[in-house]
């Protein structure tokens, strides 16, 4: 799970398309090629109340849903 506060967390996106995590200052994960182009938004929320997930952005025009160990669960092409 991630942190117990917002502010413990980092989430960083890359113009390649890389998705990293640092929780409480220590690195967590990485996922390589999460898009194909820049990362441009990225969001921590939770889905009906329970179940943190990542919400991300890409340049490529494509919404992808994450679990909190980078797994896709969920993609969109808002193109």
């Amino acid at each position: 799970m991630f942190g117990n506060q917002v502010e413990s967390d980092v989430i960083t996106g890359s113009r390649a398309g890389e998705i990293g995590i640092f929780i409480c200052g220590k690195y967590i994960a990485t996922k390589a090629n999460a898009h194909t182009g820049s990362i441009v938004c990225l969001r921590i929320t939770e889905l009906f109340g329970y179940k943190r997930v990542l919400i991300s952005g890409g340049s490529e025009g494509i919404i992808k849903i994450w679990d909190i160990k980078l797994n896709e669960l969920s993609r969109r092409d808002i193109r």
